[in-house]
């Protein structure tokens, strides 16, 4: 992002990427529990944010990983077993209401839930020659939050770190669970450069 600032603290619509995340989950339903994975380094800022902001929404704080698998490691540790866990982004603010609902929903009859989108670009693979084209609709996007049953994702996640691990359900089906997709919502961006926080404020009005 080219700032000093860590991503999940800069402000969209004058409030950190981070809250607006967690707001639009409390919207849906004000009894979740949220756990924010952050560097140890960052809780004194976060805690000073809250304040600052005049942050009501409980949030327990965790220390983060060196990888992201790592993290969500940590996080897992401190969700109470026999519940539903959504692994989200933090600066993923624009995931929308219906997909959080329907996240949840799903997961009472699956194992995993998460929210795909269809591909619109053309695409290109690399190859040992070069590359070639290849067919999108094969192709999906995946996004978060993913959605678990916490005591399956939280065993899984004791697997031994692998560079394919991508995201969450990357470690389930490696684990032998199975994952179901529901649709996403195309606005639910990971904001990762200041064009992607440009067109987050342009989307945020929409939501």
């Amino acid at each position: 992002m080219k700032s000093e600032v860590p991503k999940q603290f800069l402000e969209l619509k004058d409030r950190p990427i981070a809250m607006r995340t967690i707001e639009r989950f409390a919207q849906v339903d004000d009894q979740i529990h949220f756990i924010l994975v952050l560097p140890k380094a960052q809780f004194a800022f976060w805690e000073q944010l809250v304040s600052e902001y005049r942050f009501s929404i409980p949030v327990s704080l965790v220390e983060g990983g060196e990888q992201r698998y790592h993290s969500v490691v940590n996080g897992l540790s401190n969700v109470p077993s026999g519940s539903f866990v959504a692994i989200h982004d933090a600066v993923r603010p624009l995931v929308a209401h219906e997909v959080i609902q329907n996240g949840f929903i799903q997961l009472q009859n699956a194992s995993g839930v998460i929210p795909v989108v269809p591909v619109v670009e053309s695409l290109r693979m690399k190859t040992e020659t070069g590359h070639r084209g290849v067919f999108r609709e094969n192709y999906i996007i995946v996004q978060t939050p993913q959605f678990f049953r916490t005591d399956d994702i939280a065993s899984l996640y004791q697997q031994p770190f692998d560079p394919e691990f991508t995201d969450d359900a990357t470690v389930a089906e490696k684990g032998g669970l199975s994952v179901e997709l529901i649709e996403g919502n195309r606005e639910n961006i990971k904001i990762t450069t200041p064009a992607d926080l440009k067109i987050a404020e342009a989307l945020f009005e929409s939501l």
